[in-house]
């Protein structure tokens, strides 16, 4: 099928269309082989409203109103449909110079779905994502990124269509959001001729809940060795 990257139109302070969500580390690593890249990454494209501004040459702000599915598995005896009603809600503050960058995203999003009487019910999520990176003297990087909040599963890159923004508990009959949280390290090492190697360090860990059982999934990790020559 047709896929769309990225399409959006841009304005003074406005952004509209399909790009990078406000909510990613996609600037906050190495470059990796793996197109997954580390566990911990968050690269979601969504079509969105942004609204953008300079604080200073340094300093910027945006927020904005996104589009994103909830990402749930559903009992086939419920007979539900997942169904996207409130936007999610997007912001980010970013400092940028030559030496040190870093951002703080946050989110709040919202789970919607009917249920087999075409009645419709809500969960609310919430994120934050704190990104860095280090440029030293001698043009290494050191990269930095931790994401943790309550059924944003889908927006972390090794839980999405996974089904783990939240589980149903049938003694309550109520789906219950998880709490996610994931993170990576880097560190970028330039040498002559344009040879550069990274080490990267990446997990992502769900908690589950006291009806699931015990050996549902709980966490994954994921270490990265890479090179690159740009001749």
């Amino acid at each position: 099928s047709f896929r769309i990257r990225h399409a959006y139109g841009q304005f003074p302070h406005l952004i509209v269309g399909q790009t990078w969500s406000l909510f990613n580390n996609v600037v906050f690593a190495p470059p990796i082989v793996n197109n997954a890249g580390p566990v911990g990454a968050s690269t979601q494209r969504t079509p969105q409203i942004r609204y953008y501004k300079s604080i200073n040459k340094k300093m910027n702000w945006a927020v904005a109103i996104e589009y994103s599915s909830p990402d749930l598995n559903i009992p086939d005896s419920l007979g539900g449909t997942l169904i996207q009603v409130i936007p999610d809600l997007t912001g980010r503050i970013r400092h940028v110079d030559d030496y040190f960058t870093w951002q703080l995203g946050a989110v709040i999003t919202t789970l919607s779905g009917k249920d087999s009487t075409n009645n419709l019910s809500y969960a609310t999520g919430y994120g934050l994502n704190l990104s860095g990176k280090r440029v030293f003297l001698n043009k290494d990087v050191f990269f930095i990124s931790l994401i943790a909040g309550n059924s944003i599963a889908h927006f972390i890159n090794i839980f999405r269509g996974k089904g783990e923004d939240a589980d149903f508990n049938q003694n309550t009959n109520n789906f219950e959001g998880n709490f996610s949280t994931s993170g990576y390290v880097a560190y970028e090492k330039k040498f002559l001729h344009n040879l550069s190697a990274s080490f990267t360090f990446g997990i992502a860990a769900i908690s589950n809940k006291s009806f699931q059982p015990g050996n549902d999934f709980n966490y994954s990790y994921n270490i990265l060795i890479d090179a690159f020559w740009s001749p």
